[in-house]
């Protein structure tokens, strides 16, 4: 399951605000230049502009060399790009960089759940939500996370003991913003799943309710599972 596409969905402007102020712990002061590149390049990260995305963040790295902001949203955009080693090694410096930064533990968990690291994910949300536990982007993906894993788990009992863990993370985003139908769309993959069909059922139309458009092809196998158009 891909999840940078959540994590935007969910935070927007709000996480880059956020990630902005996160620089240092909140006390870094960007100059006027630096911060209007990693401006600029978040508005081209959000259009689908990668290419002039990772001019501007590289840019803004010219400016100031040990921005942890940068390094985390040009890290973002090459995991957009499938380039995952150099989200992996961009993420990464922002740590070293600011070992406090949860953003750059976001945006590696990301990276390392599309290649399908599932466990080494997961214990960078952990760190993320050490560091910040009000990271609602974060439970969404953490969750996303143990969903993957539990349904790519052969055993019944670890493979409901991942979905549990999903579906507890999905409970978590919906307390912080109780409108993200990314959440409710997941949660429903969750239950389906699990073979409770009648949950399923709400959580997909809660999250149509709220705008979101359900995979077809879900719809279409809760619909011969479940035995109902609910």
């Amino acid at each position: 399951m891909k999840t940078y596409k959540s994590l935007i969905c969910i935070a927007g402007v709000l996480f880059f605000n956020n990630l902005l102020y996160a620089e240092s712990g909140g006390n870094y002061t960007f100059s006027t230049n630096e911060k209007a590149y990693l401006n600029q390049g978040y508005s081209y990260f959000d259009k689908g502009e990668y290419d002039q995305a990772i001019i501007c963040f590289n840019r803004a790295l010219e400016i100031n060399p040990n921005s942890a902001a940068a390094y985390t949203l040009r890290g973002a955009v090459y995991g957009k790009q499938g380039k995952y080693d150099q989200a992996i090694t961009d993420c990464s410096q922002a740590l070293r960089i600011n070992p406090n930064f949860a953003e750059a533990y976001g945006i590696r968990g990301l990276t390392l759940n599309d290649k399908g690291e599932y466990d080494t994910a997961i214990a960078d949300f952990d760190r993320a939500l050490k560091i910040n536990p009000n990271l609602a982007s974060v439970y969404l993906n953490r969750g996303a996370a143990y969903l993957a894993k539990g349904t790519s788990m052969t055993g019944l009992n670890q493979a409901n003991q991942a979905l549990n863990q999903a579906i507890a993370d999905f409970d978590e985003v919906l307390r912080i913003a109780p409108n993200c139908a990314e959440a409710y769309s997941s949660r429903a993959v969750c239950h389906y799943a699990k073979r409770d069909y009648t949950k399923a059922w709400i959580d997909v139309h809660k999250a149509k309710s709220l705008g979101l458009e359900i995979d077809p092809e879900f719809i279409k196998s809760l619909r011969r599972d479940s035995g109902t158009n609910y």
